[in-house]
């Protein structure tokens, strides 16, 4: 089996299987599925699944009216969020493709 078949395979097991139409409740774990397959084999899906789970809390207590933000809204006080106080930035791996 070539690389590629194994890659292909290995998102066929672990998402394609498992995905339910419109289950957007698990977009972050396929989208991390899809970034070890691709890029970072050792990534630990559970892991930064918390972290992810963890953030969205922290957004919601800090910001108790994000409910009831106009969408563009919403989106603004997160990427401040992301950006501005965490500081997030491109992958290296983005970065240098460039």
């Amino acid at each position: 089996m070539s690389k590629l078949q194994s890659l292909i395979e290995d998102w066929r097991k672990i998402v394609i299987r498992n995905l339910e139409q419109n289950d957007v409740g698990k977009l972050a774990e396929y989208s991390l599925h899809l970034s070890r397959i691709l890029a970072y084999p050792d990534l630990d899906i559970t892991r930064n699944l918390d972290i992810i789970d963890s953030m969205g809390r922290e957004i919601k207590s800090s910001n108790k009216e994000l409910i009831s933000l106009r969408p563009t809204q919403m989106i603004t006080t997160i990427n401040n969020c992301l950006f501005k106080e965490r500081q997030f930035r491109p992958s290296r791996l983005l970065q240098s493709s460039k």
